[in-house]
């Protein structure tokens, strides 16, 4: 909230004291929620609207054909003028985006003030989430929190959401949850503005584990403390080399988890999904990888090491 109330106080001063009475009717938009349902767009906002000493937190909802008719029926409910150069984050329902992702991917480059660099997620309750007043700033530090320290999921702005479709048709979404409470589930898998799959938390530890983007986790119990992958492109394979260092090193560790890697990779690539890129990255190290086969063909290179705990060490 210190945030908003500091770019209001930076705004006011932007604009000078004679615009204070266009100051005080801005709201700035933080948080923007989009569901489709029944041939209808919902549109869901929480509104920062700034006062003399401080700040006032709002919601509103509204429903329309388009979503231009929704954001109209938004602003016959507000007395502020939305401002949405300051997006935080915009959550989508899957209903959303396998209907219409194209139209709201639309609407957003069409407004001039937008700017790309908010932040993607995919909820499976909207209406729930702003009831229950999750703000933009929570559900981005558990985003964030949940990549950074678990590596189950992957955080994504709207620029780069954009960037990876225009550039293979294939991207992901945080994927969110909200039953009794809010949770991150993995991973929306897009292709061509619609989601094909979902991939579990586990199954987002891996393609970060591949990727080389897995800081530190827990995955099947054992705890991971540092990660380094290494794809190395061969002629005719594709050979990941891969560097951990866990809490223990049970004998079939290494066996099951080479076994779960090849498992996803080769499954994706049977639905003409490139999770990893792996097209793109072997043609810009100009290694053409057309057949089939070839694109199949994965090896891993393991390696794992135990770190002493430091009761052990004192001993």
């Amino acid at each position: 909230m210190k945030k908003f109330f500091l770019l209001a106080i930076s705004l006011f001063f932007l604009t000078g004291c004679n615009s204070y009475t266009e100051l005080n009717q801005l709201g700035i938009v933080s948080l923007v929620g989009i569901d489709y349902q029944e041939e209808n767009y919902h549109v869901y906002i929480y509104l920062v609207e700034p006062q003399e000493e401080t700040t006032a937190l709002t919601s509103y909802n509204a429903e329309g054909s388009s979503i231009e008719e929704a954001m109209h029926q938004l602003y016959l409910k507000s007395n502020k003028k939305m401002y949405l150069a300051h997006m935080d984050a915009l959550v989508l329902s899957k209903e959303a985006i396998d209907e219409k992702l194209k139209e709201i991917v639309t609407y957003l480059l069409n407004q001039r003030e937008i700017r790309n660099n908010f932040e993607l997620m995919e909820v499976d309750s909207l209406n729930k989430l702003f009831e229950e007043k999750k703000g933009a700033q929570e559900l981005i530090e558990l985003v964030h929190t949940n990549e950074n320290y678990m590596g189950t999921t992957q955080s994504i702005t709207f620029e780069k959401f954009l960037e990876n479709l225009l550039i293979d048709t294939n991207t992901t979404i945080p994927l969110l949850s909200f039953n009794k409470e809010l949770k991150v589930e993995g991973l929306s898998l897009i292709h061509n503005f619609q989601t094909i799959d979902t991939l579990s938390t586990e199954e987002t530890i891996l393609l970060n584990l591949l990727e080389n983007n897995l800081k530190e986790s827990i995955y099947q119990e054992i705890t991971i403390y540092e990660s380094k992958t290494n794809l190395e492109f061969q002629k005719e394979n594709n050979l990941f080399h891969i560097y951990l260092e866990v809490n223990q090193n049970p004998s079939s560790f290494s066996k099951e988890l080479e076994k779960e890697l090849r498992r996803l990779l080769i499954y994706y690539e049977e639905q003409d999904y490139d999770l990893i890129k792996l097209k793109q990255r072997r043609k810009e190290n100009r290694l053409e990888s057309n057949a089939t086969q070839i694109k199949r063909n994965f090896t891993f290179d393991i390696h794992i090491a135990v770190r002493e705990n430091n009761l052990e060490r004192k001993k």
